[in-house]
């Protein structure tokens, strides 16, 4: 009799390679994070007290945005690390908040957004624009418009 219940209560392989692969998702998706952190380190410098204190000083996601949270929520009254602690425990034993967090990031991540951080440095048509300078931008963003007036006035 306890082999059968064994049958009834084991995982299946494929049980388990389901939830391998996602748990090796969710390690890609905070690593690709880390890794375009690091890539937009290289090519602004300037920026790299703000990825390092956001990201790269994090080991999870979870440690990131309860950092973040906190930082956002603190007050004279309500310090940053009781935050701290409070998110992470949360972040930590719920894991339907975790997936609604990882699921957002990809949703955002697929609608062609290359960086999720900073969002100042993209215009709404998700172009960066770092490196330039207010007039450069000016003078594409004029060019742009005349360009879309030759085009409708060739129709």
């Amino acid at each position: 009799m306890n082999s059968v219940n064994d049958l009834h209560t084991r995982t299946s392989p494929e049980e388990l390679h389901r939830r391998d692969e996602k748990e090796e998702e969710e390690e890609d998706l905070w690593a690709k994070m880390q890794e375009e952190a690091r890539f937009d380190i290289e090519q602004e410098p300037i920026l790299s007290s703000y990825y390092h204190a956001s990201i790269l000083c994090h080991q999870s996601l979870e440690i990131a945005l309860a950092n973040h949270l906190s930082f956002k929520m603190c007050n004279s009254s309500l310090p940053s690390g009781t935050l701290i602690d409070l998110f992470v425990s949360i972040l930590n034993e719920n894991e339907e908040i975790m997936g609604a967090v990882k699921y957002d990031l990809r949703a955002v991540k697929g609608h062609g957004l290359r960086r999720l951080l900073p969002v100042c440095f993209q215009r709404e048509d998700g172009v960066k624009m770092r490196g330039k300078n207010r007039q450069e931008r000016r003078e594409e963003e004029e060019e742009e418009v005349e360009n879309g007036e030759e085009r409708r006035s060739n129709r």
